[in-house]
């Protein structure tokens, strides 16, 4: 993994708040994963306990949210892309307040995202748009969701929720070649949640003013979306650093919980769990070191929670998508405006594109430019690969064709995410309540997926550990 060299430019103003160690639990809290749930959850724990160890499993903490910065200073995201406030006003002021106003970009309204479906370009929104379909197949599609009630039975699978949604049409020409894109799997065989993994819950079907009406009712707001993300308001504040990626807002909050006397060990494993009836005594790690316990607050996968107490749980592995990050530096300006463009065409390996010298209030730099591609599934040699990609990035239209790449970087990370079929589903929540009643100082956080990931799991954990 690139090293991460981030400018000291972005820094956390924070005032000393500590609690006297008098005035807290003397007791050992143990939080497994080093994820934005995880340093949170030791942020949270850390202003009542006295002892709180943060185990994590990488070389660094941050999860997804992790950058690096090449020779040039260009910096690159690994996972997610901007801190997102959870408007609960108190976890929203501790995680953002102390943030210096100068080092820092706030974005009030919708973030500017388009998306290329059926060999078309759409600057306007990342919503997938019907109107990309032949005007046939186009006219049937809406005529069949119009005309579709509430559902009257609960879906089986994924196949089942959108056809009782969007209908045959919108369903076998639009969702079903899309979702094989990104999960590789048949609707038949997924969630009937899938779609909202990547955020695909409406479709755009007319145009702006016709939109605008028709979300007004909503049944249908819940199934169509603005044709341009001018029209809709955005209820969250952006946050992205001016210098050292989204990275640095992680890094600011491991510098606090380290502050704050939380021992973090990274490069480590729980390799076993001690239990004695329904409570957890210690945590033993890959090194052999011991952890006696109070209390386990876990972020990452509960199965390895199973793994390390010789739970055992019936079922099959999950199916898991890899993931491969193309780091580009271009000597031409990009042709857009937008923050990010989505991908959906089934014919390109492209998904997501994130355009770094966008993502600011201020006027755009000169190039060179520099953005970062996602190509989820098996993606091959990484020769082929970068240049297939260039290739795409010309023909969706955010670079001319007489670009140059002056930086390159290719990541794999495998097994990146499991795919959420009805079988994988019904095994983690199996698993969740296994490990659930196998101990009662036990806690398990980040179990929720989806749209605004992020800010679903930051809400779920100050309300168990902040009080909220």
């Amino acid at each position: 993994m690139a090293p991460n060299d981030m400018a000291p430019a972005a820094t956390l103003n924070r005032a000393a708040r500590e609690i006297p160690n008098a005035d807290k639990d003397p007791g050992h809290v143990v939080v497994v994963g080093g994820g934005i749930a995880g340093i949170v959850g030791a942020r949270l724990l850390a202003d009542s306990h006295a002892n709180v160890t943060l185990v994590e499993r990488d070389q660094s903490l941050g999860g997804l949210m992790r950058s690096f910065t090449n020779e040039a200073g260009q910096t690159f995201d690994h996972g997610t892309h901007y801190a997102l406030a959870t408007n609960q006003p108190e976890l929203d002021r501790l995680l953002f307040d102390d943030l210096l106003d100068d080092d820092w970009h706030v974005f009030e309204d919708s973030l500017r995202e388009g998306h290329y479906f059926n060999g078309k370009f759409n600057p306007e929104s990342g919503c997938l748009d019907a109107r990309s379909l032949p005007s046939d197949l186009y006219r049937k599609g809406i005529i069949e969701l119009l005309g579709l009630g509430p559902m009257s039975n609960e879906p089986k699978n994924l196949d089942d929720y959108l056809r009782a949604t969007y209908g045959e049409t919108f369903t076998d020409h639009i969702y079903a070649p899309v979702m094989k894109k990104l999960t590789g799997s048949a609707l038949t065989d997924l969630h009937p949640d899938a779609h909202r993994t990547f955020s695909l819950t409406r479709l755009i079907g007319f145009d702006s003013f016709a939109s605008k009406e028709i979300k007004k009712s909503s049944f249908l707001d819940g199934k169509l979306a603005y044709s341009r993300f001018s029209d809709g308001s955005s209820t969250m504040r952006k946050y992205y650093p001016k210098a050292g990626g989204v990275g640095r807002w992680a890094e600011l909050l491991v510098e606090d919980i380290n502050a704050r006397g939380v021992e973090c060990l990274t490069e480590r494993f729980v390799a076993e769990i001690k239990r004695k009836g329904r409570t957890i005594q210690s945590v033993v790690l890959d090194d052999g070191r011991e952890i006696a316990c109070d209390r386990v607050v876990w972020t990452v996968p509960t199965a390895f929670y199973l793994r390390a107490a010789g739970i055992q749980v019936a079922g099959a592995p999950p199916t898991f998508r890899n993931l491969t990050l193309l780091h580009f530096a271009f000597d031409q300006a990009i042709q857009s405006d937008l923050h990010w463009v989505c991908c959906y065409d089934r014919e390109f390996a492209t998904y997501r594109v994130t355009l770094y010298p966008n993502i600011t209030l201020d006027p755009v730099a000169p190039p060179p430019h520099h953005l970062t591609v996602e190509v989820i599934g098996d993606a091959g040699d990484a020769v082929e690969l970068k240049a297939r990609i260039k290739r795409e990035l010309v023909d969706i239209g955010l670079l001319p064709a007489n670009a140059k790449a002056i930086y390159e970087n290719v990541m794999f990370l495998p097994n990146a995410f499991p795919v959420s079929t009805t079988q994988m589903v019904r095994q983690s929540q199996a698993q969740f309540e296994a490990a659930r009643d196998s101990a009662d100082n036990l806690l398990l956080l980040g179990r929720t997926g989806g749209a605004h990931f992020q800010t679903t799991i930051l809400r779920e954990i100050h309300n168990a550990l902040g009080g909220g």
